[in-house]
């Protein structure tokens, strides 16, 4: 029996040693490859246009950004329902801003 013993006391000091080498290798890179990413992260903050300076401008920019994320969640849920539930989309109707009343509606019908 304690020739078993000593054979599975092995086998686990082994694996233990594996896994946490395995880890350890991982650790390193993922930190080489955070050190070449941070290369083409300064890249993009050279190139990035500058802010404007109207205030209308920024509004105006702000209100299309919102615009553009709630068309790109709305494309992206619709390709999340058909890989996920096989579901066929028969159509897509946009939604209008409306009150907060009538949005509140809306999200209780959609939740239940």
């Amino acid at each position: 029996m304690s020739a078993d013993m000593a054979q599975a006391w092995t086998t686990s000091a082994v694996g233990i040693s594996v896994v946490f080498f395995v880890l350890v290798v991982l650790s390193y890179c993922f930190g080489a490859m955070k050190l070449l990413a941070v290369d083409e992260k300064h890249e993009a903050k050279e190139t990035a246009p500058a802010p404007a300076d109207n205030a209308g401008e920024s509004a105006s920019n702000i209100e299309a950004d919102a615009a553009a994320q709630r068309e790109l969640t709305a494309v992206i849920s619709a390709a999340l329902v058909l890989c996920l539930d096989g579901a066929v989309v028969s159509s897509i109707r946009r939604v209008e801003d409306t009150t907060t009343w009538s949005r509140t509606g809306t999200h209780d019908q959609m939740v239940s």
